[in-house]
């Protein structure tokens, strides 16, 4: 499995706000990611990851969160594939939270 750029570094804590995503989103890096997975009862795997770094690559050139449609069509995922990888409500909600990105507009 390809590891994502910065799983190398030091894990220390990020403070997270009231919903758990990142309060600051700069200092994401892949072990963050699996705190947060494991915190939703996820252990992440390469499917996981082909979304969580499509979402990132977004977010770094459009500096907003994708789209459910956008992430289909950028990773060839089905909705039914993204809701299996994450399960705990709304998929893109938790995929964005795991990659350490701003909260979607829109979402409770």
């Amino acid at each position: 499995m390809e590891t994502p750029r910065g799983a190398e570094q030091e894990w220390k804590p990020c403070p997270l706000d009231s919903d758990g995503f990142l309060t600051a989103p700069q200092e994401w890096h892949a072990e963050i990611a699996r705190t947060l997975a494991r915190n939703d009862g996820l252990e992440l795997d390469e499917a996981h990851w082909k979304v969580i770094r499509f979402l990132r690559s977004h977010y770094d050139k459009a500096k907003t969160v994708p789209t459910m449609r956008e992430v289909r069509q950028g990773t060839g995922c089905s909705t039914r594939d993204l809701f299996a990888l994450f399960p705990a409500g709304v998929p893109l909600t938790q995929g964005v939270k795991i990659a350490g990105l701003p909260k979607p507009t829109g979402c409770k």
